[in-house]
């Protein structure tokens, strides 16, 4: 290891900043509970771990390699690998475990929160960084030609990284993904450092093996903290979810009892999609499905409602109706964006018509609105006499969603025939004229 530590000594003042930045971010996180020390230490670690690539591929790989050879015979290229490549790497994965342990300091579940965090590939995405760096600096390429080329690679690294991890399920999607960047970052780290790049079977078969005992590995400690620790504790529950993220279904026999005892700082919906990507039921009754619901945000009473219309899960309307009560009160909450809820609302809404009644003539102006634009997609004749007595409204928006509804089932525009406003009389009796002729489906 003389190597690796020859040329970490040359940044000793910088580990030395490095470590009193990372004192005044445990300072700042118990006194001040502010995050701008936190960026500060993040952007001083990218820098650093730059810096550190750059260092290292500055050295002779090509010298070093005949002299290992010399002192260690057959083990020597891989001594090399280690120390230059490898032991780099780690340092730089080390500095961010260490930030993320002190960044999550304040969170109930330390130490394992981060543990888990780190586990399922926080910050590491730093090392694609590094190791882009370092392949353009390989190059011996101009300043003005490498510069741009690590940021447009780099760019679309993280472009990409972030799509799948956007259109790919948790489960075997985002197990997919993280089993093939192990691979490809482990390939690149053979392939720059082998003397036959042309041949690169046997870097990629390297890289084979090389993911498959990191993935299993991960998947190992997740399995031991699963079956290991008590089923109500912080380290059962996390680890269960991330080996359903990664593609494992082992937890899947908990699935009920995981949404039944949902916690604040997990997503509802998120638990929910793993019963539509592994097939399994959720044994609730509605009761306990009511509890749930009740402490949840739209987002969870969303995914909620996701897996009723997949499964044919009747809940009560009334206590749907509250829940969309609760939501239209709130600024924050946007109803219109909210599919599920719509489609289990227009698909229960005929068999519920008089409550529905009482309950427009309670809600407010925005779940009014809501309501409305929902019934565009009921073909029920009740729905479509609903929509013609809303045009004559006093409130302009109400009378606009009214019409427009109607325009979408029936599939004619009066008011721009007439010329027009929605809520004239005119267009009014054009509407009742139709619904003489409209028969339900």
């Amino acid at each position: 290891m003389n190597i690796f530590i020859e040329e970490m000594s040359k940044l000793k003042n910088f580990f030395f900043m490095l470590f009193s930045l990372y004192l005044l971010n445990i300072f700042f996180n118990y006194i001040f509970f502010w995050g701008g020390v936190s960026v500060i230490v993040r952007v001083y670690i990218f820098v650093l771990s730059f810096y550190i690539v750059f260092l290292f591929s500055q050295l002779d790989k090509t010298e070093l390699k005949e002299k290992f050879r010399l002192a260690h015979r057959k083990s020597g290229v891989l001594r090399l690998f280690v120390e230059i490549r490898v032991l780099p790497f780690f340092t730089i994965y080390l500095m961010t475990w260490i930030y993320t342990f002190i960044n999550y300091r304040v969170d109930e579940n330390w130490p394992l929160f981060p543990f888990f965090r780190i586990l399922d590939g926080r910050f590491s995405n730093t090392l694609f960084y590094c190791l882009i760096l370092l392949y353009i600096i390989r190059q011996n390429r101009r300043p003005r030609i490498s510069i741009p080329q690590f940021i447009v690679y780099s760019m679309l690294f993280f472009m990409i990284d972030t799509s799948l991890y956007r259109y790919l399920n948790p489960g075997y999607g985002v197990g997919g993904i993280k089993f093939f960047k192990y691979m490809l970052f482990s390939f690149f780290m053979f392939w720059e450092f082998s003397e036959k790049r042309q041949k690169i079977f046997p870097d990629l078969l390297a890289a084979f093996v090389f993911a498959i005992i990191s993935f299993s590995g991960i998947i190992f400690v997740y399995g031991s903290f699963y079956h290991l620790t008590q089923r109500h504790s912080f380290a059962h529950r996390a680890s269960a979810l991330m080996l359903l993220k990664s593609g494992c279904s082992l937890p899947m026999e908990d699935i009920s009892f995981f949404v039944k005892n949902t916690l604040p700082s997990e997503k509802l919906d998120t638990i929910l999609k793993y019963s539509h990507i592994y097939d399994r039921n959720i044994n609730l009754s509605l009761k306990e499905w009511d509890d749930v619901l009740k402490k949840q945000s739209m987002a969870g009473v969303e995914g909620a409602f996701t897996y009723f219309n997949r499964k044919g899960v009747v809940y009560d309307f009334g206590d749907f109706c509250k829940l969309l009560f609760k939501f239209s009160n709130s600024e924050k909450n946007n109803l219109f964006a909210a599919r599920a809820l719509r489609r289990y609302f227009v698909d229960h809404v005929n068999d519920n018509w008089k409550y529905f009644l009482l309950v427009y003539d309670r809600a407010n102006s925005q779940l009014r609105m809501w309501f409305l634009n929902a019934l565009g997609d009921n073909l029920h004749k009740n729905a479509v006499t609903f929509l013609i007595e809303r045009l004559s409204d006093g409130n302009s928006k109400i009378a606009e969603f009214a019409y427009a509804s109607l325009v979408k089932i029936l599939g004619e525009d009066p008011a721009k025939k007439l010329s027009c406003s929605v809520n004239d009389i005119g267009v009014i009796f054009y509407f009742r004229e139709k619904l003489d002729k409209f028969h339900e489906k």
